[in-house]
């Protein structure tokens, strides 16, 4: 497989890997009684710049070679 296929599939899978954690983080917290009292767009924005932290710490650590 090329290497950039390798590393877009990479990058795919890492962020369906973090958003589906935040997700089941978000839905844990409501199954246990305590609501995010925020509207869908708000969690969208926030898993977002999760993700971008880590990407930046992949990054930083050469994850992405």
């Amino acid at each position: 497989m090329p290497k950039s296929i390798e590393r877009i599939l990479l990058v795919v899978s890492d962020f369906l890997a973090i958003h589906l954690a935040f997700l089941l983080w978000v839905l844990l917290r409501e199954r246990l009684g305590y609501p995010a009292n925020l509207p869908g767009s708000d969690l969208a924005v926030i898993s977002l710049l999760i993700y971008f932290y880590w990407v930046l710490v992949f990054l930083f650590f050469g994850l992405y070679r």
